[in-house]
């Protein structure tokens, strides 16, 4: 099952990731993020955790009324460029609060997409379902352990502040691949 993917399941693999990647790095390097870069004090450091997962909660509870209204795969672009604009957001700022509103764009942004890649995973013709399920958990789980040491690796080489730049550059990837993938991505989501 590891050597023999369709193009789509190292897509979607690649889109989980990414977001787990932006969830693991906001619950592990958002209040330092907030403190030694933004110079946050008290409440105020663990508000990026806070505003980030309580728009991740919001966003998972509108998630199938969204997906309803836009279709699929125009929900999953939707989603992954909101994740994209709200870590760019985060990575610009040097402001307490446009950074909040960052956290709370990205939160919202990628609540839905690693339930989305189940959803896609789970409907490509001659894999089955189990394996793509399991393809999708392993990718996501795996990269809950491997993501804050890396991130932490690039705050200690750059600083706090560059967190999220590789955050960043993956979402720029996984749009371009959303992008220029909509045919298979599109027949996927039927």
């Amino acid at each position: 099952i590891f050597f023999k993917w369709p193009k789509i399941v190292l897509i979607l693999v690649i889109f989980s990731t990414t977001c787990v990647f932006l969830e693991g790095g906001t619950d592990s390097w958002g209040a330092l993020y907030m403190r030694d870069y933004l110079s946050a004090e008290g409440f105020n450091i663990g508000i990026a955790a806070i505003a980030f997962n309580g728009s991740m909660v919001l966003g998972r509870l509108m998630g199938d009324k969204l997906k309803s209204i836009f279709g699929l795969y125009n929900f999953l672009f939707i989603s992954i460029v909101l994740s994209l604009i709200g870590s760019l957001i985060i990575l610009i700022s040097g402001s307490i609060l446009i950074s909040i509103f960052g956290f709370i764009v990205a939160g919202f942004g990628v609540s839905s997409v690693v339930p989305i890649c189940y959803t896609l995973v789970s409907r490509i013709e001659g894999l089955d379902q189990t394996v793509g399920v399991t393809i999708i958990t392993l990718a996501v789980y795996g990269n809950f352990t491997i993501a804050p040491p890396l991130l932490g690796y690039t705050a200690n080489l750059l600083g706090v502040h560059y967190v999220y730049l590789p955050i960043s550059i993956l979402f720029f990837v996984c749009t371009a691949l959303i992008f220029f993938n909509k045919k298979i991505l599109k027949f996927s989501s039927f």
